[in-house]
Parts: structure tokens; C-alpha cells; sequence
């Protein structure tokens, strides 16, 4: 079960992704039955999905379920769910019982046999940290109010262990003196790649999907599916630590669609927010926390975010008092213990 689950300890791996979806489906399923789950992580940053772990499906659905995700207009979409004020969604309300309005439906659904399907974006602090999806077969009942209550619960166990596990990842301790440089076609197979991204790949932890990282696989599918917002991306790998992708879409002269992705460490400040609401920030606090790293003084925060020094002051104390530091050269040596100072500029 999830509470059995402790916290990670900063210096510690922290509860391994399979350990959570375990916990998570055998949590749901005391009070709810599902004939399919699929379970996972986001990118906080994107929200683009990086690991998923699916039961009751054949694992042949994950790059058609992407696809799906990223690549026509549905119902219920993780980004749309995540943005509402109750992040849980069932497709027949939203479909008011049409569900051949769905693509997905169409496409994934109705060929395994599933009608009924409950969404669940995980979502803290503003971002989205993974998500919940749990279906049922032709002939079953809907899920209930109270079911879905259950769930609801079930996932805020989950988004804290979460945002808890992403300070295991380590920040910084990974050099490269060029990004890596990958080419994918419009269906997102790789069809060059130079050796400092084969070496990245070759060695990343992160969960594969035909081969790639995963979050590749949906980065790949958000950009050529017509997704125009955030082209970057972060990849939180369990061995490499942060990777930053940045990616742009090439059109050749037949007209095809090709997708060019960057991928490098990630710059510690472009990960430390995540670090920081990890440990329990506010969005306010991680806004003067950021300004401290680049190192503005308290007048230059204050004048920056229109407050007043004293203000700038209460929302450091609880970023302080959670990492245990006094100073601010303490608390970047906390949040980035192999960086120096003046590394992070």
C-alpha cells in the first residue's frame, strides 16, 4: 500500500516506480475493479509522460495509446484534466454518453473490448506528476461516485510520493560537452542519431518504448501532432540524471515531417523548482528561492517581485527550515551537492 511507503530520503534511491505502481494497484483495486490500468509519470515540467506501467492491456497499445494522447483532439486529455479544478475525469460525462465521440474510444478502447474509463491527472503545486487510468469491459457498470472517491484519494497518495521521489534524482553529476542530436521521422522512429546521443541513450535508465525513452516517444508524438506550446522537455533518468530535450520539426520538400531532438544534462536551475516543491515549497517561495540561486540580493528580489524585503524574508525561512541550511552558499551546496557556486550561472 502507498502509506507503507516511506518518504525518500534525500541521500537515499527512494521507492522504486515499479514499488509504487504495485502499491497504487493494489490500493485501487480493495475497493474499486478495473479490467485495465495504466499508471505512471509526467515530466513536471511538460507533462509529457515517461514511465507507464499498464496491466489488463498488451504492452503493443503504449505507442498507439501516445499517439492517441498527443496526436488528435479528445476528451479528457492528462494536459486538459490537469488544468481543472478537480483533476479526475470519466469519459462517458464527458462524451454525455456518446463515446463514439472519442477517439480513443474508437481507436483503443472498443477494439480491446473496454467501454467504461476513469482518468486521473496527478497534480501538485501547479504541475503534473503522472496520472491514473482505470477501465472496465463491455457489459460492466460505470464507475460510481463513491468509487471514484476512492480513486481520488488513492491518487493524492500517489502525487505525494511523487514529488517526494524527483529529489532522488541527481542534479548535475553528468558532463557533456555538446548536446546529443537525434533525428525521428513523423512517426517517431529514429532515423539518425550522432554518437553523443547514442552514448546518452545507451547508457539512460529511463523506461523504453520501441527502443527510445519513452518520454522521446511522446515528445516525438506532441511535436508532430501539431502540439505548438513548450518544445522542451525534462527527463528525470534514474542513471544520467535530469536530461533537458529541446526539439523543433523540420518540413522536407515532399512535404514529410521530420523531428529533431537535442538532448544534454539539464541546467540546474531549470530543475530546481521541482527540487524545491519536492520539499514542500510554495510556488510563491520557489519564485524568491530561484532569484537567490541566480544570486539577486533580497533589494533586487523585492524590487523584482514588487514586495518588501521583509517579505522576501518569510518566504525563504520555510525553504531554510526544510533543507536545514542558514546560509544561501548552504543552500544551493543542499539542493546541488556536486555543483559549486558559480557553476550554477
Amino acid at each position: 500500500m502507498l502509506a507503507e511507503l516511506d518518504r525518500p530520503d534525500p541521500a537515499e534511491t527512494g521507492p522504486d516506480p515499479h514499488d509504487l505502481w504495485a502499491a497504487a494497484a493494489a490500493e485501487l483495486s480493495t475497493r474499486v475493479s478495473f479490467d485495465s490500468l495504466c499508471v505512471g509519470s509526467t515530466d513536471p515540467a511538460s507533462g509529457l509522460i515517461d514511465t507507464a506501467r499498464v496491466a489488463g492491456l498488451p504492452e503493443s497499445c503504449l505507442r498507439a495509446a501516445v499517439r492517441a494522447e498527443y496526436g488528435a483532439p479528445d476528451f479528457n486529455k492528462l494536459d486538459w484534466l490537469a488544468r481543472q479544478r478537480h483533476p479526475v475525469g470519466l469519459l462517458s460525462s464527458a462524451t454525455n454518453g456518446a463515446l463514439e465521440r472519442s477517439h480513443r474510444y474508437r481507436t483503443i478502447l472498443r477494439p480491446l473490448g473496454l467501454r467504461h474509463e476513469l482518468r486521473v491527472a496527478l497534480v501538485s503545486r501547479g504541475s503534473c506528476w503522472g496520472y491514473l487510468v482505470l477501465c472496465r469491459a463491455e457489459g460492466t457498470p460505470d464507475f460510481s461516485a463513491a468509487e471514484i472517491t476512492h480513486v481520488r484519494g488513492v491518487a493524492a497518495r500517489l502525487t505525494d510520493q511523487l514529488v517526494c521521489r524527483v529529489r532522488t534524482i541527481p542534479v548535475g553529476g553528468l558532463q557533456a560537452e555538446r548536446a546529443g542530436v537525434i533525428s525521428l521521422d513523423a512517426d517517431g522512429v529514429v532515423d539518425a542519431i550522432d554518437d553523443t546521443a547514442r552514448d546518452l541513450l545507451d547508457r539512460s535508465g529511463a523506461q523504453r518504448c520501441d527502443e527510445i525513452p519513452l518520454v522521446l516517444a511522446t515528445f516525438a508524438a506532441k511535436l508532430t501532432g501539431g502540439d505548438h506550446g513548450d518544445r522542451r522537455a525534462l527527463l528525470p533518468d534514474p542513471t544520467l540524471g535530469w536530461l533537458l530535450l529541446n526539439g523543433s520539426v523540420l518540413r522536407t520538400r515532399t512535404g514529410a515531417d521530420r523531428l529533431t531532438v537535442s538532448i544534454q544534462p539539464a541546467p540546474p536551475l531549470r530543475v530546481a523548482p521541482y527540487l524545491l516543491y519536492a520539499r514542500g515549497a510554495t510556488p510563491r517561495s520557489v519564485a524568491v528561492t530561484l532569484r537567490v540561486l541566480r544570486g539577486m540580493t533580497s533589494a533586487e528580489i523585492a524590487e523584482d517581485l514588487r514586495i518588501s524585503r521583509h517579505t522576501v524574508q518569510d518566504h525563504l525561512k520555510p525553504v531554510f527550515s526544510a533543507l536545514s541550511v542558514n546560509s544561501r552558499r548552504e543552500l544551493i551546496s543542499s539542493l546541488f551537492p556536486s555543483i559549486k557556486p558559480h557553476e550554477l550561472h
